[in-house]
């Protein structure tokens, strides 16, 4: 017997009350040198859903973004989902250098100039 569960993307977007069908999905989890890739889907759309690790961590793209000039974005940091200790914040770029973030995430970047 098969018994699905949804996602950690799914539950992410869901808990931050957005659709998830239109956003492009891509994990940093244990890949080393794709940040620029990431880059480039932030700047292709509006809804982008990140895996991260300690390695490919929030302070790493946050600090790429803003070198890249994508300030303007949303971002939610989706930690320990399902789980007890599950919390979900909401940041801007600038903000996400100041957090302490460790272990698997799930981060949104949302394009809120495009959402308007």
């Amino acid at each position: 017997e098969i018994i699905p569960g949804i996602s950690s993307v799914q539950l992410a977007f869901a808990r931050i009350g957005q659709t998830w069908n239109d956003a492009c999905f891509m994990s940093l989890h244990g890949r080393a040198g794709r940040i620029a890739t990431l880059i480039r889907k932030v700047r292709d759309h509006e809804k982008v859903a990140v895996l991260t690790d300690n390695s490919n961590n929030v302070k790493l793209i946050a600090r790429r973004l803003l070198d890249e000039g994508l300030k303007g974005r949303k971002v939610y940091v989706c930690e320990n989902l399902s789980l007890d200790k599950e919390m979900i914040r909401e940041y801007d770029v600038s903000s996400l250098l100041r957090v302490q973030v460790k272990g698997l995430n799930v981060i949104i970047i949302l394009d809120e100039d495009s959402s308007e």
